[in-house]
């Protein structure tokens, strides 16, 4: 008797907002040479930025109170994804990854190079102070991140 066929249930996608209070930050800039047979960018210059955010959750309730650590990445290639929407691309990964074990608490995505002096500026101005994120639900200590969003406030209800 041949196997019987049996309908597959298409899985519903859970999304989740987290919403972190920015307490302290700092930025890093490095700028080298980038030759020889290790090159990162297969160009003659290599430079790396790093803005690091320290915050406390605000949401979900499970996560109020407790520290995360928020690193974004400047990304030149980045901002030539944003200025050629006709050519051809990769579905992404999202824009980074949270991730929450233990005492373990942090996001790691990256963004325009363009985008991040602004968020510096800002910062340093005190007129950003919340950060939002919104994703995949949490699955095993991990969320895909699809959207994050940088302002003075962020109210917790319209999230």
């Amino acid at each position: 008797m041949p196997a019987r066929k049996t309908a597959r249930r298409a899985k519903v996608q859970e999304f989740q907002s987290f919403l972190i209070d920015v307490v302290d930050w700092e930025v890093k800039y490095g700028f080298s040479l980038d030759t020889g047979k290790h090159s990162v960018t297969g160009g003659p210059y290599w430079e790396h930025v790093d803005l690091l955010l320290t915050g406390t959750f605000t949401l979900p309730e499970k996560l109020v109170g407790k520290t995360v650590s928020v690193s974004l990445l400047g990304d030149r290639r980045d901002d030539r994804l944003l200025d050629a929407p006709d050519q051809p691309h990769r579905e992404p990964f999202g824009v980074g990854g949270l991730t929450v074990r233990g005492e373990r608490r942090e996001y790691l995505g990256s963004i325009p190079l363009s985008a991040l002096w602004g968020l510096v500026a800002a910062l340093y101005a005190g007129k950003i102070r919340s950060v939002a994120l919104h994703g995949e639900a949490m699955k095993r200590g991990n969320a895909r991140i699809r959207s994050i969003n940088f302002a003075r406030w962020h109210d917790p209800e319209e999230w």
